[in-house]
C-alpha cells in the first residue's frame, strides 16, 4: 500500500489557481469600474457622461452575477454545465437594478483578492516543504494544502462543499478479473469468503 503523493493530488493545484485567478478577477474588475466612473463623472457636464456611468452600473451587475457563477461553478462537479446556463440576455435585463450593489461586490472581490494573493506567497513555501516531507515519507497531514482549500472555500463563498483530506492512503489498484477471483475464493473451514462489494470494495461474509 502506498503512502499519499501530493503532487498527483489535483485539489492542491485546483485551490492554488483558484486563489490566482482571485487577483486577477479582482484587479480587472477595479481597473473597469474605476475606468467606467471616472470617465462618465468627468463628462457628467456633457450628455454623454449619464449614458457612460449608466453602462458602468450594468456592467457591474452583469459581472458581479457572473462572478458568482463562476465561485459556484470552480468547486462544483458540473461546473461548466452550470456556466452554460449563463444567460447574458436575462443578465443584461436583471442589470437594470442593483448596478450598484453589483459594483459595490466587485470592489469587495478586488480587496479579497489582495488578500488571497499575499496569503498565497506566504503558504507556498510551507506548502512545498510539505510536498517535499510526504514524498520523503513524514507525513505531516499536509495541514498547508488544508488551510490552503479553506481559504478558498471561504473566498468562493460555497456552502456546504465537502472538506479535504489532503493525507489519505492511496488504495492499491486491482484489475477487475482479481476481483472477480477473490469473490469467488471461499474457505471451506470457517465457511467465510470474500465479495466483491457496490463501492469496488473487497468485503469478508459469512458462507451461507
Amino acid at each position: 500500500m502506498s503512502h499519499y503523493s501530493p503532487l498527483r493530488d489535483p485539489r492542491i493545484y485546483r485551490d492554488l489557481l483558484y486563489l490566482i485567478v482571485q487577483f486577477i478577477l479582482g484587479t480587472l474588475y477595479f481597473s473597469i469600474l474605476v475606468a467606467g466612473y471616472s470617465l462618465g463623472l468627468s463628462l457628467l457636464i456633457l450628455i454623454i457622461g449619464l449614458p457612460i456611468l449608466r453602462l458602468t452600473n450594468r456592467a457591474a451587475a452583469i459581472l458581479a452575477t457572473l462572478d458568482r457563477r463562476m465561485n459556484a461553478a470552480w468547486f462544483s462537479p458540473d461546473g461548466l454545465a452550470e456556466l452554460e446556463t449563463f444567460d447574458l440576455q436575462a443578465a443584461w435585463q436583471a442589470s437594470r437594478r442593483g448596478g450598484l450593489a453589483g459594483a459595490g461586490y466587485l470592489l469587495g472581490r478586488f480587496t479579497l483578492g489582495i488578500t488571497a494573493i499575499n496569503v498565497v506567497g506566504l503558504l507556498l513555501p510551507f506548502l512545498l516543504i510539505e510536498i517535499l516531507l510526504n514524498l520523503a515519507g513524514v507525513r505531516t497531514g499536509m495541514l498547508t494544502a488544508n488551510l490552503q482549500r479553506a481559504l478558498a472555500l471561504a473566498l468562493a463563498g460555497v456552502e456546504g462543499a465537502p472538506a479535504a483530506d489532503f493525507d489519505e492512503v492511496e488504495k492499491p489498484k486491482r484489475k477487475r478479473g482479481e476481483l472477480l477471483d477473490l469473490e469467488m475464493e471461499m474457505d471451506d473451514e470457517d465457511g467465510e469468503g470474500y465479495i466483491l462489494t457496490d463501492d469496488g470494495e473487497i468485503a469478508k461474509v459469512k458462507r451461507r
